[in-house]
């Protein structure tokens, strides 16, 4: 039965070789010998060669041939360009899931019953729901605090902040698996198909660090604002007591000059007794 099976792929390299591309004659030859066991595939994509060397792709169905024990080709396809399409297309679906998931923004989208259906790792990182959780568990809604889901819905039917269907960069809360509130800023924009919204997805920048800096920010400028406070008060408090401070050295001197002209034990020697000491 071995000997069989390499006398078969054998004749197919020999007969067929510069047809079949050759990581396709195996399964060429599994093709064939179940043709004597009564199966005939139908739509399988072979991999060919054209006379002129040209690699092409052709999708064949094969039938009994009535009344003989030979085999008929139903069909035969030229798919290379369909093929190559769909290939690209599971390229670009792979590639986007990849960037999605690689986003340092929490990605999530949602259907028109608020059920999610896509929710990266940046999501399951800022709000501890896995994403298992999100898509089978949680209703979009859930991630919010009161009414702010609402308020996105609003903004979205709206064309104040990009037009209907669209949100532009606009700050709001959400809430994480334990009830922590998240402050984002949120884009979003509805899905459309064949003019029908059928979904929405939102990009959701964390802004807790940004929050944090701005909060140290306020209160720096707090800071220097009540210095600057203090350093006014100082300022106009030396400028008051030098604008005293000549005056009352005039005064000072006239005191002792009167000390010394007054006899002692009399009304002007303790009036100039009194200015001097300053009590």
């Amino acid at each position: 039965m071995k000997s069989s099976g390499c006398r078969a792929v054998t004749f197919l390299k020999e007969k067929l070789g510069r047809f079949i591309d050759p990581t396709d004659l195996e399964w060429a030859y599994k093709i064939w010998v179940g043709f004597s066991a009564g199966r005939f595939p139908q739509n399988i994509d072979l991999k060919l060669f054209r006379k002129d060397g040209q690699a092409l792709i052709v999708n064949a169905s094969f039938a009994p041939l009535q009344d003989s024990e030979g085999v008929v080709l139903c069909t035969f396809r030229d798919v290379t360009e369909e093929r190559h399409i769909a290939s690209e297309l599971v390229q670009t679906k792979e590639f986007l899931e990849s960037l999605i998931q690689a986003s340092t923004d929490a990605i999530i989208a949602w259907d028109v019953n608020r059920k999610v259906i896509l929710f990266n790792q940046a999501a399951c990182r800022a709000t501890r729901y896995s994403e298992n959780e999100a898509r089978e568990d949680l209703l979009v809604s859930d991630l919010y605090t009161e009414g702010e889901f609402e308020r996105v819905c609003a903004l979205l039917d709206s064309e104040a902040h990009g037009g209907v269907g669209r949100l532009e960069a606009t700050r709001l809360k959400l809430k994480d698996k334990n009830g922590t509130i998240i402050p984002v800023s949120l884009s979003a924009a509805a899905i459309k198909e064949k003019g029908e919204v059928t979904a929405f997805f939102g990009i959701y920048r964390d802004l807790r660090e940004r929050v944090l800096i701005e909060e140290r920010l306020a209160e720096a400028q707090q800071q220097l604002e009540k210095t600057e406070k203090q350093a006014l008060l100082a300022e106009l408090a030396g400028t008051a007591a030098h604008e005293l401070n000549q005056p009352l050295m005039s005064i000072m001197a006239h005191g002792q000059w009167l000390q010394r002209m007054t006899p002692e034990n009399t009304k002007d020697r303790n009036a100039a007794n009194t200015i001097v000491s300053g009590s």
